[in-house]
């Protein structure tokens, strides 16, 4: 893993299954320990199901509008 990365795009990498399999297991265990990792990951996991959850109920609109 490139040691340069930020939390943020640590994060978004693992959130996107974009690490190698040591690098995934490396995040999860700085996640157990590392409070700012835990927060940005509980962040951005957070506003990805509120975008996911918004796009649902609006697709729901969407079909219920529609004349049958």
């Amino acid at each position: 893993m490139n040691k340069n990365l930020t939390n943020e795009e640590f994060v978004n990498s693992y959130l996107d299954s974009e690490l190698s399999e040591i690098d995934r297991l490396d995040f999860e265990n700085k996640l157990l320990h590392d409070s700012e990792l835990r927060e940005e990951y509980n962040f951005q996991k957070d506003l990805v199901e509120g975008i996911k959850e918004t796009r649902r109920l609006e697709l729901k609109s969407r079909l219920s509008n529609i004349p049958i």
